[in-house]
């Protein structure tokens, strides 16, 4: 396994993954890919009487939602990947956040997509994006439970669902 997609929702759902994805880091020689999708906002306008003032203030908006999208996934990568692991950050606009993943997935082409668990439950729960991720996708993906580690793992069960 090389490259690890950890698609990051900048919430506490997305921890999970990000923990797993540093163990399991560790144990291979893989280069984890932190990635954020953000939406661009849509404006709808009845009167335009100066657009290109309107084009630099949604121009400021979006550099500072980026800005700030990659400064927390720094910070990600520094608190939670030791300095030895190789971890890239990215933040790409996009439509919907499960299309950005996609998009961002057929680039990269990563082995494996670990995505974190929805909201919690006395089960396992993933949420809407990441439902259409994996049903949409021919790439393995896994999505990690909560407080789960690679460590406490001694052998692996997958179960397989073909949609079609």
């Amino acid at each position: 396994m090389k490259k690890i997609l950890v698609p990051v929702d900048l919430s506490g759902n997305a921890e999970s993954a990000v923990l797993y994805s540093a163990d399991l880091a560790k144990t291979m020689p893989a280069k984890v890919y932190l990635f954020h999708s953000i939406i661009l906002p849509e404006f709808y306008v009845t009167e335009l009487n100066d657009y290109a003032l309107y084009q630099k203030e949604l121009n400021s908006k979006v550099d500072k939602i980026y800005d700030q999208s990659i400064s927390l996934l720094h910070g990600m990568r520094k608190e939670y990947f030791a300095d030895t692991l190789r971890v890239n950050c990215k933040v790409l606009p996009a439509k919907n956040i499960y299309n950005g993943i996609l998009d961002y997935a057929d680039e990269l082409n990563p082995d494996l997509i670990l995505l974190g668990e929805g909201e919690k439950l006395d089960k396992i729960r993933i949420g809407a994006n990441a439902e259409r991720v994996l049903r949409l996708t021919d790439l393995p993906v896994l999505v990690v439970k909560r407080n789960s580690k690679i460590s406490k793992r001694k052998k692996s069960n997958f179960r397989f669902r073909f949609f079609g």
